[in-house]
């Protein structure tokens, strides 16, 4: 994977309890689960990539324990991919919707 693409790149994962967090350039936004139900994470991704979160209430902070947390999906290109091979909770797929 080419640096540029690496940089272009959002990942969602979720935690063993539901926690949603979403990591690009080092930094990581939690508390996507309690986003309402018409909340749309390729739509999030991309505010994320155009810097367009300074409006944003969610907790903001340096990646943590991300071994521990199960990649769900990732974001590049302006296309969304869920991982099939995931084990996405109910917060995760209802985020997603799937």
């Amino acid at each position: 994977m080419s640096k540029l693409h690496h940089q272009e790149q959002v990942n969602l994962y979720e935690d063993n309890a539901g926690g949603l967090h979403m990591i690009h350039g080092g930094v990581q936004w939690s508390g996507f689960e309690y986003l309402a139900e018409d909340a749309n994470a390729a739509m999030d991704a991309q505010c994320i990539l155009d810097g367009e979160t300074t409006d944003w209430t969610m907790d903001r902070h340096e990646p943590a324990d991300v071994e521990r947390y199960e990649l769900i999906a990732t974001y590049s290109g302006g296309k969304l991919r869920i991982d099939a091979d995931a084990h996405i909770g109910v917060a995760g797929r209802r985020y997603l919707h799937i």
